[in-house]
């Protein structure tokens, strides 16, 4: 089944193999094939370039597709991931059963142009550097964390009041990858920011400890972001 149309842009689906890639232009109903290695991925990119394009639909292999997918994103091209299951439903929907390589990218290739998945920002190659060094970073606290519980399997409770004694409180529970992020950043704010820095200061005076001091600026912080998502304001010093 052919899909013509007068729109001089053009949806190109993308089949990804371990070692080969199908690329079929639905508007040109060209297809060719080339090898996925790194050589293979900027010649298709540059390729790709020089078309006006409306999207490029991958489907999420599961590791074979970032390479690619960051490829194009990096020339500018409208790239965009999808999930298999949705594509196979559409191939079922049309009656297609059966599967090669070239008739698969024709399939990823109408379904772009028929459903018109949303194309969403590839995050850059710094954000992705960024993004990994928190992961592995989350990873290794985590294993950290997973060695101290075996060496202190006795769990100690959040107060330790008796008398006149009074000890330190701890926080715990929440979602410990937006728990840590809100610490670091505050870190730096209590350094850079003017209102969080002043606010600090008081709780230190006040002979609030430190780590209490800091978890009370980043609940202030919650809701100083809270209450500009809700008014759509900007940052505001006073």
């Amino acid at each position: 089944m052919k899909t013509t149309t007068k729109t001089t842009e053009r949806n190109v689906g993308i089949d990804i193999g371990k070692s080969t890639l199908d690329i079929f232009v639905l508007e040109q109903d060209n297809h060719w094939q080339t090898d996925n290695t790194e050589a293979g991925v900027r010649a298709l990119a540059a390729r790709l370039a020089r078309y006006k394009l409306a999207r490029i639909v991958v489907e999420a292999t599961g590791g074979y597709e970032p390479k690619l997918v960051y490829a194009l994103a990096e020339k500018g091209l409208p790239v965009v991931v999808v999930q298999p299951m949705h594509v196979r439903q559409f191939a079922k929907a049309q009656g297609i059963l059966a599967k090669t390589d070239k008739l698969d990218a024709r399939v990823i290739a109408e379904f772009g142009a028929i459903m018109k998945p949303q194309i969403r920002q590839i995050q850059t190659k710094k954000i992705r550097y960024f993004r990994d060094l928190l992961a592995r970073r989350r990873q290794l606290m985590e294993a950290r964390t997973q060695e101290l519980n075996r060496l202190n399997k006795a769990g100690k409770a959040i107060n330790r009041d008796s008398g006149s004694f009074k000890g330190k409180r701890r926080i715990k529970g929440g979602r410990a990858p937006i728990r840590t992020m809100l610490y670091m950043s505050m870190m730096c704010a209590i350094q850079h920011n003017p209102v969080m820095k002043k606010f600090y200061a008081k709780l230190v005076a006040a002979g609030k400890h430190k780590k209490v001091a800091l978890t009370a600026c980043m609940r202030k912080l919650v809701t100083i972001l809270n209450a500009m998502v809700r008014d759509g304001r900007h940052w505001q010093e006073a």
